[in-house]
Parts: C-alpha cells; sequence; structure tokens
C-alpha cells in the first residue's frame, strides 16, 4: 500500500488520521481521570485518549528511544507474569496501528492508572511522570510508531 495521509507511514509527530479529532491537550481533562495520590484506578479507554501497549523489554527500548520531551505519560506495570509498558496516545489515533509485539488498546478497554505519586513498583507507576501542573500532550503516535518501527529493523 502506497503511503497517503491516512496511512501510519505518513504521520508526522502530531498527525492524526484523518476524520479524527485528538485533543493533545491533557491539561483540562487531567482531573476527570487521574487516580489521587498513590491510588491505582481502572479507567476506560478510548475516552481522553488510546493506549499502545508493548512487552516491558520493547516498551522500555521504545521509551529509551523516544525524546525525552515526549516521554510523558507512559504507564509501567510490574504486576503480572508479563510486565508491560502503555504508551498514553490521543483519543482516536491509533485505529490504524500495526505494529510487531505491541497491542492498541481502545474502546471498551480498561486499564489501571497510577495516581500522580506512583513512580515507583511494584504495580503501575509513571515510567515518566508528567509536570503536573503543566503535563503537556500525550505521546505523539507518529513517533511512537516511528520509535517500534526502528527497533524492530534494528531486531533483524
Amino acid at each position: 500500500m502506497a503511503a497517503t495521509e491516512s496511512h501510519p507511514s505518513s504521520w508526522s509527530r502530531d498527525a492524526v488520521p484523518p476524520g479524527h479529532h485528538a485533543s493533545p491537550d491533557t491539561a483540562g481533562t487531567l482531573r476527570a481521570w487521574l487516580p489521587p495520590g498513590d491510588v491505582i484506578r481502572s479507567v476506560p479507554v478510548g475516552v481522553w485518549w488510546d493506549v499502545v501497549r508493548m512487552p516491558e523489554a520493547l516498551g522500555l527500548d521504545v521509551f529509551h528511544a523516544l525524546p525525552a520531551s515526549d516521554r510523558h505519560f507512559v504507564i509501567h506495570d510490574t504486576w503480572g507474569p508479563q510486565p508491560r509498558l502503555y504508551f498514553l496516545v490521543p483519543a482516536g489515533t491509533t485505529a490504524f496501528w500495526r505494529a510487531e509485539h505491541t497491542e492498541r488498546l481502545g474502546c471498551h478497554t480498561f486499564i489501571g492508572v497510577p495516581g500522580r505519586l506512583r513512580r515507583e513498583p511494584p504495580g503501575p507507576h509513571w515510567a515518566a511522570a508528567p509536570d503536573w501542573h503543566a503535563p503537556g500532550p500525550l505521546v505523539p503516535v507518529g513517533l511512537l510508531l516511528a520509535a517500534v518501527g526502528h527497533h524492530s529493523r534494528c531486531e533483524r
């Protein structure tokens, strides 16, 4: 398939697929979904953001490949037999997500979201907690896809 405006390979840093609206301004919605203190709360995906989930080893490599300025809103969950990272991306931007060893999560899915004070294991915690007073945008889906693609090419 040739790269078109609706294909992820043509997306830029802040691109959103045609027909989708993304609101990367999380400051206005933060209070609606962020649990208090060090509480972990089940929050629906697809309302304020979508999620790209990946195994811990891949997720940490991808996390470190992103520019430091784009590493906010990443949850590291160390519970369970397979620790994972969850990258919060603008709602509606994962419709065309296709990348090996990753999974897009959207509507009808819930994830455990840590409160702003949970920055260490055990369990879900912020791999990179944003500045809660000026949290900035969610992880740019175009950059995330490029980082996953780069990792896949390097592993071959």
